[in-house]
């Protein structure tokens, strides 16, 4: 997170000691705890944000100086024609290239080892590729009669000018960006990126390294059909390739453009006119006629409809979800890349899960193949395995790129209409907890808000939603197996709901039922505190204005010890009372009898004890509450998150939004909008469906939920009706975004 750290409190002397004991226990990597985003929000990720987070991500998970790795991401067979062909072409007499004992250049190449002014380098090295680039173009036309043309490519971007699209109010300034011929020039359209600096010192080196991880975050995050994104660093005259996935970034032995023009052709080339699975797209998408895609798992062609989930860092699961359907049936995609040495599986554990209430049902699962193989990130990086470089990079993770096909879809826990609808679910979140422990033997180990849902009780007589439990990608067996080796890339939970045991001695100790029950408070109390009312009625606090921000930034020391003092210190536990909203007052008797069975009264931390504790809160509360008022201004029209490639509609209006609510139920608005994406820069996307488009019935439920942490996610279809009443007006509250709280950790040095 990007928020200041805030110091820790006095704790009682009886602690202290554990309180400096923490740090020493934890591996040389594992401070700071890793930030995911901007906490202040309102979906943007502001320049710092970027730099920080490029920079942590791929700290210790890069391999630069590797030889080959330009043929290998363009061999020859990826190119339009032959190299040596091109280079006799390039190099004869009245060519682009001059060949000579003491002088050797590109025509119309400009001097790169001069500062750039206002981007006007990179207006001139970008109108020198085009006009290599045409050139090119009519060597394939007369020659080998193939009309391929070149990619855009532009460094309008390097001065004054910020890219559009992407995440908002960014301010990138990248140098040179290469996009299709005639479209429009945004993140969701970049194919690659180059970064200009005047010489290859080491600072220089090192800034051009990072301002292309930069590049990369903005692309992944733009864009839902990257495998990987390829980067160039033009450091003067010397190249380096630079290849960053969701396992890291490789990178080439850098050579010399003026004396090694094969290279720089092969790289030319292949930005210019390589097809678009060369350059880290994935074909396993496919563009249909009318601008939709699909993607085809098991044998069964899904249309995709909507990105649902976006993730929003560089490394790690990269968890995209869509919403598709497939024979007139709605379902959630979950498209993501997971550790390849991660024993059990989610598709493994949703199988074992099977008939458990209350947890997500797996319909289809598949391992994405790229040229017939699986589709792992080892592809880019199989000269790792050469002798040469493999005992140095054996400790970097592989990373297996899989699909799984969820039901059914649910909205986010905080889209409750009622505090007895929070409760409730709740209740039935823990029962499912409860019931995958002791019927399927499988503890979930990373509770948070985004794994917490609510979806349609259609079979049941509730008047309410029921509570669901999502995302089994860190779960495990239930006792794990002594001889189960860890993954390699091993992670801790979600930062703010990790319990307070798991913060002090969580590295080597085997997950506790119990710390799942001591997160699922920490996730309510997140909730009375950042939100103000029902249907994700969002607080304008930020987050570092309340004591929830020292449970997320810092060392797992600093926030082990905040914790530990709000929970066990009875004045500090009233203050942080004081923090939640006026609306959620019923619910702290509740809480505070779930802090003492946990910190005072120390009784069994059981499921049972908790669940009483919520079923008696549920009881005392009314079934129907008076409508919500809210004492801040609304927002008629919030601005409207850029689109995908996924995804283009058109400009949502004020009377657009009214008229598709007419027969929609008005305590449902925010449950159930007009078929609008609210995107959360830092961790997912909020999406409601049009419920009814022109009154009546729906077929379908009506809300896709946010998939949830740093990575995970799931849902998919089912069927709902809703009362109809008279057209409301309809309110909404500015949506603060919920920043990314993925923590990563490791074992290994």
């Amino acid at each position: 997170f990007f928020g200041h750290t805030v110091g820790h409190t006095a704790l009682p002397y009886d602690r202290q000691d554990e309180f400096n004991a923490v740090e020493s226990a934890l591996p040389p990597q594992s401070t700071p705890v890793k930030k995911g985003g901007n906490p202040e929000g309102n979906s943007e990720l502001k320049v710092e944000d970027t730099k920080i987070m490029a920079d942590e991500e791929l700290r210790g998970y890069c391999a630069p100086n590797i030889s080959g790795l330009l043929e290998l991401i363009f061999p020859d067979i990826a190119l339009p024609c032959p190299l040596d062909a091109l280079y006799r072409h390039v190099s004869k007499r009245g060519g682009k290239y001059k060949v000579g004992k003491k002088k050797k250049g590109w025509d119309k190449c400009p001097d790169l080892t001069l500062e750039s002014v206002n981007g006007n380098q990179e207006a001139k090295m970008a109108n020198f590729l085009t006009y290599l680039a045409d050139d090119i173009r009519t060597f394939l036309q007369t020659t080998y009669n193939r009309v391929i043309p070149p990619r855009a490519v532009t460094g309008e971007f390097a001065g004054s000018t910020s890219v559009p699209g992407g995440p908002s109010n960014t301010g990138r300034h990248p140098d040179i960006l290469f996009f299709e011929k005639d479209v429009e020039m945004t993140w969701e359209n970049v194919v690659g990126c180059w970064e200009l600096k005047k010489n290859n010192s080491a600072a220089l080196t090192s800034d051009a390294k990072r301002q292309l991880a930069e590049r990369a975050l903005m692309i992944f995050e733009s864009q839902d059909d990257r495998r990987f994104v390829p980067g160039v660093s033009v450091l003067g005259f010397r190249i380096i390739l630079h290849i960053i996935d969701r396992a890291g970034e490789i990178s080439s032995a850098s050579f010399h453009m003026l004396d090694d023009p094969h290279s720089f052709l092969r790289l030319v080339v292949g930005f210019m006119f390589a097809g678009r699975d060369s350059l880290g797209f994935d074909p396993s998408i496919k563009k249909l006629d009318d601008g939709s895609r699909c993607i085809t798992i098991n044998n069964k062609t899904y249309t995709i409809h909507e990105r649902v989930h976006t993730p929003h860092n560089i490394r790690g699961r990269g968890t995209n979800v869509w919403r598709a359907t497939c024979d007139g049936t709605v379902y959630a995609i979950k498209d993501c890349w997971t550790d390849e040495t991660r024993t059990l599986t989610e598709a493994k554990l949703l199988e074992m899960a099977k008939g458990v209430e209350g947890v997500l049902t797996l319909v289809a699962h598949n391992t994405v193949k790229y040229n017939k193989e699986d589709d792992t990130t080892g592809l880019v990086r199989a000269l790792l395995k050469k002798p040469e470089y493999r005992e140095r990079w054996a400790r970097l993770d592989v990373r297996i790129h899989r699909r799984l096909v969820l039901a059914p879809f649910a909205v986010p826990i905080y889209y409750f209409r009622t505090k007895k609808e929070l409760i409730g679910g709740f209740i039935d979140a823990i029962q499912a907890h409860k019931d995958l422990l002791e019927k399927a033997k499988v503890l979930h180990r990373d509770i948070s808000i985004k794994n917490i849902m609510l979806v349609a009780d259609i079979e049941g007589d509730l008047s309410r939603r029921r509570g669901l439990l999502i995302d089994l990608d860190y779960a495990v067996e239930y006792p794990e197996l002594g001889s189960r080796k860890p993954a390699q890339a091993a992670r801790t939970g979600t930062a703010p709901f990790m319990a307070i045991e798991l913060l002090n001695e969580g590295w080597n100790v085997p997950h506790k039922p119990e710390w799942d029950l001591e997160s699922f408070l920490y996730v309510i109390i997140w909730i009375c505190i950042l939100y103000v009312g029902p249907c994700d009625r969002r607080s304008s606090k930020k987050i570092k204005e309340t004591p929830l921000n020292a449970w997320m930034t810092g060392g797992y020391k600093l926030m082990w010890a905040d914790k530990v003092g709000c929970m066990e210190s009875k004045s500090r536990w009233c203050k942080l009372l004081e923090e939640f909203a006026p609306y959620f007052e019923e619910l702290k008797q509740c809480l505070s009898e779930w802090r003492a069975l946990f910190f005072v009264d120390e009784g069994p931390r059981t499921h049972d004890n908790v669940l009483k504790i919520l079923r008696d809160a549920y009881n005392r509360l009314p079934d129907e509450e008076p409508p919500f008022v809210d004492l801040v201004p609304v927002v008629a029209n919030p601005p409207a998150a850029p689109s995908t490639r996924a995804s283009v509609r058109p400009k949502r209006t004020r009377e657009t939004e009214r008229q598709d609510f007419s027969g929609v139920n008005q305590r449902e608005d925010v449950v159930h909008g007009g078929k609008r994406l609210r995107k959360d820069r830092l961790e997912n996307a909020y999406y409601s469906e049009q419920l009814f488009p022109s009154g009546g019935e729906s077929s379908q439920q009506a809300s896709l939920g946010s998939f949830a942490p740093t990575d995970a996610e799931e849902g998919s279809p089912s069927s709902a009706s809703a009362s109809v009443e008279p057209p409301q007006p309809l309110r909404r509250t500015r949506r603060k975004s919920m920043p990314s709280l993925k923590v990563r950790e490791s074992g290994r040095p």
